[in-house]
């Protein structure tokens, strides 16, 4: 009421896959004082007029539960099953989810429906058993929370949104979808919070992932099983594909991880899948949709199935401090600190901490420090799980702390890799006072 602002914000940012887009301005806003407090609401660059309508929704800051599906609509053959990945937000709470699936026919259940209390993302299986009738559906999935407090009433109820596609999805030569239109981005709720669900005939084929994880590194090239099995009858081959991260087409270079796979036939049920990556991959975590494709007769035959793909370092070297022989393990210092009287000497291992496709010799350089002495190049030999490390410190060394730093590198494939670290702390400790006699 003294005219003061306490706080403006405009269009937010939202982005779904590779689409991005401005959405409405909202914040949430926590009163510092006591008394009124306005709103005002107006154009950016000062334009208005009778045809200029703003709707504006305030609720109380409590629990909020908000749940994606990365899919619209699905088809499941009678008696299989297809992925159904889930994204979870939890605002002004924290702690476990149940799911529930509402509507679609008796028959077709979620599993699991239970989301960890630290789980952001799960995958869930939609499945469809095999007394389910034929035919198009829609349903929900519902998330819930209650507070495990028994005197506490807070609790939070979401329903998983989708982004179904109603325009033409056109990119440019970026992946920059640019067709798509203000009706397609503000969608009615009736469309976003349902999924369709075509049941069709039983599958010919089925399909599993024996590792439900892939772990590669930059300069090392990987492989994924692939289990298939058929019914009677059935010969047709069938292919694969997979998408997600940074998986792209291998003509197209601008992706860093491609993937080839052999067709799974008769004769050759199971296969595996070569996996390569480029230089330029980036490290991390994330979901890889995979398909099975097969003809059966006059239709198509689509199997779905996720795994986790993992790019990391080929070595990851740690610090392990090593205690004196017969000294009791000291517990009050962090685990990459050492501590030394001037003159002293520590003494610890550096650990390889290599990936299994990786074995190879270690070469890590000291950056130089003044008051130290250790040597300024040091290597873990193939095969060999560490090496053991004495830094001295001048008796002139100052007490104080510092940081000894390291950069390993090793011959990983054809390229080099370099990985900044391990880091130590060594503190020098003021001298104990000499006793006198």
């Amino acid at each position: 009421s003294d005219g003061k602002e306490v706080r403006r914000v405009d269009e937010v940012p939202v982005r779904v896959g590779l689409d991005s887009w401005f959405d409405e301005a909202r914040f949430d806003f926590y009163a510092q004082k006591d008394g009124p407090h306005y709103l005002c609401v107006c154009d950016l660059i000062s334009d208005g007029g009778p045809a200029f309508t703003y709707r504006v929704e305030v609720t109380e800051t409590g629990p909020d539960l908000q749940l994606r599906s990365a899919i619209s609509r699905v088809t499941v053959p009678r008696g299989n099953y297809q992925p159904l990945p889930l994204t979870i937000t939890r605002q002004h709470f924290a702690g476990p989810i149940q799911l529930e699936l509402l509507g679609g026919p008796a028959g077709v259940t979620l599993e699991p429906t239970a989301v960890a209390a630290d789980a952001s993302e799960i995958v869930c299986r939609l499945n469809v058993d095999s007394s389910v009738a034929e035919g198009l559906s829609t349903l929900q999935i519902v998330g819930r929370w209650k507070d495990e407090n028994p005197d506490s009433d807070r609790s939070a109820v979401g329903v998983a949104t989708t982004f179904p596609l109603i325009d033409r999805r056109l990119r440019d030569k970026d992946l920059i979808a640019y067709a798509l239109r203000d009706d397609q981005l503000q969608l009615p709720p009736s469309l976003t919070s349902h999924i369709a669900l075509q049941v069709s005939a039983p599958a010919p084929f089925d399909v599993e992932l024996p590792e439900e994880k892939l772990l590669i590194t930059k300069y090392i090239d990987g492989a994924f099983p692939i289990v298939t099995t058929r019914t009677d009858g059935f010969d047709a081959p069938i292919s694969f594909a997979a998408a997600g991260g940074q998986i792209g087409d291998e003509a197209e270079e601008r992706n860093n991880i491609f993937l080839r796979f052999p067709k799974a036939t008769r004769e050759t049920p199971n296969v595996t899948a070569a996996v390569f990556n480029r230089i330029l991959t980036q490290y991390g975590k994330t979901r890889v949709d995979l398909s099975a494709t097969a003809g059966d007769n006059a239709r198509r035959v689509t199997l779905n199935r996720t795994f986790e793909l993992e790019v990391k370092s080929a070595f990851t070297p740690s610090f392990e401090p090593l205690e004196p022989a017969g000294d009791p393990p000291k517990t009050t210092l962090p685990k990459a600190t050492l501590e030394i009287e001037p003159g002293g000497t520590a003494q610890f291992q550096i650990l390889a901490n290599r990936v299994p496709l990786f074995n190879g010799s270690l070469t890590l350089t000291l950056t130089p420090i003044s008051g130290f002495q250790c040597p300024d190049q040091l290597e873990i030999p193939a095969d060999q799980p560490h090496v053991d490390v004495a830094v001295k410190a001048d008796p002139e060394t100052r007490p104080g702390r510092y940081n000894i730093r390291f950069v390993t590198r090793g011959l990983v494939g054809k390229y080099e890799e370099e990985v900044r670290g391990p880091n130590i702390t060594i503190t020098i400790k003021k001298p104990e006072p000499e006793k006198s006699s």
